[in-house]
């Protein structure tokens, strides 16, 4: 695949490589998902107060949904918990989202993945990590 589909646009000079996290614009930036494949990315994009991530390959198999802690394609199961919770974290610490959109923007499968990877990763619950902005609000707030 390199060969016939990336070789020529690196030997035309039309590839520029950036790193891993990047801003493309002031509205769209690359963040790293280190997991799932060694290099990968996500692309962030934020606009008058809403944002929205691309995850790409987030989960492989709808098994993964029954049993989001089936690793099917993280090259380093450990770094991709790490990676997620730290990402998680960002938003407990900066956002008022709610734990559920938290789990979806963090690259988990959903809120009790994220619970279950919180407790094994950090020893401790979303709850207690979001610091002295209270506990998660429910999904169902979300307007």
């Amino acid at each position: 695949m390199l060969g016939d589909s990336v070789k020529p646009i690196f030997d035309a000079g039309l590839l520029h490589l950036v790193d891993l996290d990047h801003a493309i614009s002031p509205e769209i930036r690359l963040t790293s998902s280190i997991g799932p494949t060694p290099g990968h990315v996500s692309v962030t994009i934020e606009s008058e107060g809403e944002q929205a991530v691309i995850t790409g390959d987030m989960t492989h198999h709808p098994c993964q949904m029954a049993h989001p802690d089936w690793s099917l394609g993280d090259s380093d199961p450990d770094a991709a918990a790490r990676f997620r919770v730290g990402r998680a974290v960002k938003l407990l610490h900066e956002t008022d989202l709610p734990c559920a959109e938290i789990a979806i923007e963090g690259d988990f499968c959903d809120q009790t993945h994220m619970i279950r990877t919180f407790r094994r990763v950090l020893e401790r619950l979303p709850s207690a990590v979001r610091d002295d902005k209270g506990h998660c609000r429910p999904a169902a707030v979300v307007t």
